[in-house]
């Protein structure tokens, strides 16, 4: 993974990593490997209700490609990655 280009993405991805508890939504996190995973990911998380994996019944894996590709298209939006 080289360096972020985009400050708040920066930001954001480490305002996640010290908010989750390591669990499977952090473990996903950190598995990302470009800007835009990275930028995926934190839309979806900001669009969970709660970020404690005992609550969170959904995970990134979990949507369909249609879901998966209005992620994309926020994350482009808001991070123009």
């Amino acid at each position: 993974m080289s360096a972020f280009k985009n400050l708040e993405l920066a930001n954001d991805v480490m305002d996640y990593a010290q908010k989750l508890d390591f669990d499977f939504l952090l473990e996903d996190l950190l598995k990302c490997k470009s800007e835009v995973e990275f930028a995926e990911y934190c839309i979806f998380l900001s669009e969970l209700p709660s970020l404690k994996s005992a609550i969170c019944e959904r995970y990134i894996d979990d949507l369909s490609i249609w879901e998966r590709a209005i992620l994309r298209q926020k994350a482009k939006e808001k991070y123009n990655v």
